[in-house]
């Protein structure tokens, strides 16, 4: 087949512009990519930055009520924070760091209550205030304050008592409340079923979350 010269440099042209469309394609992506990553690199750091951090090293003792026997563990590891934003106090316990803490308590009896490996956190939220801990107001509050508890990956409100005191810089307060598994649509596994009474106890004693972002 022969091609004429004006059709030989039509098609050698068509050849010329795919080549060009497909570069200018996969420069395009190319760029919008690098952007994305350029924008990702530079607000990252900056959100990290402005959020609030977790204090550390503050007490909580689980109660898990048997039908003959308490069985008691405790950790120090339970982080909390004050979010300025939605005004809660945040409070994250890692499960899998309880320990036993009377001769009643089998090692690893809550842990398989919390269903450790599935759900490792145990979160509670509650509301206090800004003007509470307003950075000019120093003082002891008992509060009874609506609460957020996620237990089993399954999140419910109710009402706790706290004790709270504040001041500019930090805050320090205690609870102690109780859950029914059964109305937090939780569930305890068959083996412990003979033992246990579906009820948890939750005791926070002066946990403390102090204000250390740099002014």
């Amino acid at each position: 087949m022969h091609l004429s010269f004006a059709q030989y440099h039509l098609k050698n042209l068509k050849t010329v512009n795919i080549i060009i469309s497909n570069g200018s394609r996969s420069f395009m992506v190319k760029f919008i990519l690098l952007s994305f990553c350029v924008i990702l690199i530079s607000v990252l750091p900056a959100k990290a930055q402005s959020r609030t951090p977790f204090t550390n090293g503050n007490t909580t003792i689980v109660t898990v009520k048997g039908n003959t026997a308490d069985y008691d563990y405790v950790t120090p590891e339970l982080l909390v924070r004050y979010n300025n934003t939605t005004q809660n106090v945040e409070c994250v316990l890692n499960v899998a760091s309880l320990r036993p803490a009377n001769a009643e308590a089998p090692p690893g009896l809550v842990q398989d209550v919390f269903f450790v490996s599935k759900y490792p956190e145990f979160i509670l939220e509650f509301k206090v205030p800004a003007e509470s801990v307003a950075a000019n107001r120093t003082g002891v509050q008992d509060l009874n304050t609506r609460a957020s508890i996620t237990f089993q990956g399954i999140t419910n409100e109710v009402l706790i008592p706290v004790h709270l005191s504040s001041d500019k810089q930090s805050i320090v307060f205690s609870t102690n409340f109780d859950m029914m598994l059964d109305n937090h649509q939780g569930s305890i596994p068959a083996k412990y079923l003979p033992v246990l009474s579906g009820r948890i106890v939750i005791t926070i004693q002066n946990a403390r979350w102090a204000n250390i972002t740099p002014n």
